[in-house]
C-alpha cells in the first residue's frame, strides 16, 4: 500500500509539474543601438522559461526602459483628478527635505502625467512624463517633460504584446528593442 501511495503521489507530481512548465516559453528580441542615424549595435536577448506578459513593464523589467514607470496606468478610483503623495507626510511638504509624487487621471482613469518631484538632497533627479493611448487603451507614448526630451514608443502585435519599444533622446532614436518570438 505505500509502494502504491508513493507511485501515485510520483505520477501526479510528474503530471502537475509537467503542466506548470506547458505556458513558460522563450522570448527572444532584438536591441538595435543608433549612433546619429546609423546602427552601432545589434544584439539579441532571450528571456528564458518565462509567463511574462510582454507589456511596457516587461520592457522596463529587462531593459531598464523606460526609465521609471507609475505602479499601474489606470485606475477607477479617479477620473479627472490628481493625486499627491509625499514622502514623507509628517515632514514639511517643501522639495528642500521631502518629495513627491504626483498622479494627473483622465476621465477614463487612465493616468495622463506622472511625475517625481525631487528634492535638494535626493539622489534621483526629478522627472515628469505625459502618457498617450490608442482607442484600445494601450500605451503608446511616454514623453518627457524636461529638457533632453526622452520620449518612448510602443507598437503592439494582434496578441496584444508589446513587439516594439523606440526609446527617443534629445527627439532622435536611439535605441529599437523588438520581440522576435
Amino acid at each position: 500500500m505505500k509502494q502504491f501511495i508513493c507511485l501515485f503521489l510520483g505520477v501526479s507530481f510528474f503530471f502537475c509539474s509537467k503542466g506548470q512548465h506547458a505556458s513558460l516559453r522563450n522570448i527572444v528580441l532584438t536591441t538595435t543601438e543608433y549612433n546619429d542615424k546609423s546602427v552601432f549595435r545589434v544584439t539579441y536577448d532571450t528571456v528564458k522559461n518565462s509567463n511574462e506578459k510582454i507589456d511596457v513593464y516587461f520592457y522596463r523589467e529587462h531593459f531598464y526602459h523606460p526609465s521609471y514607470l507609475p505602479a499601474r496606468f489606470t485606475d477607477s478610483h479617479y477620473k479627472d483628478t490628481t493625486l499627491a503623495f509625499w514622502h514623507d507626510n509628517q515632514a514639511v511638504k517643501d522639495t528642500q527635505n521631502n518629495w513627491k509624487n504626483t498622479y494627473t487621471f483622465d476621465s477614463l482613469s487612465h493616468i495622463v502625467t506622472f511625475s517625481y518631484s525631487g528634492c535638494t538632497t535626493c539622489s534621483k533627479m526629478a522627472y515628469t512624463y505625459f502618457v498617450n493611448y490608442n482607442e484600445t487603451n494601450q500605451v503608446i507614448r511616454i514623453s518627457s517633460l524636461n529638457s533632453n526630451q526622452n520620449s518612448y514608443s510602443f507598437d503592439y502585435n494582434d496578441a496584444g504584446e508589446v513587439k516594439r519599444l523606440n526609446c527617443y533622446i534629445s527627439g532622435k532614436l536611439t535605441t529599437v528593442i523588438e520581440l522576435v518570438k
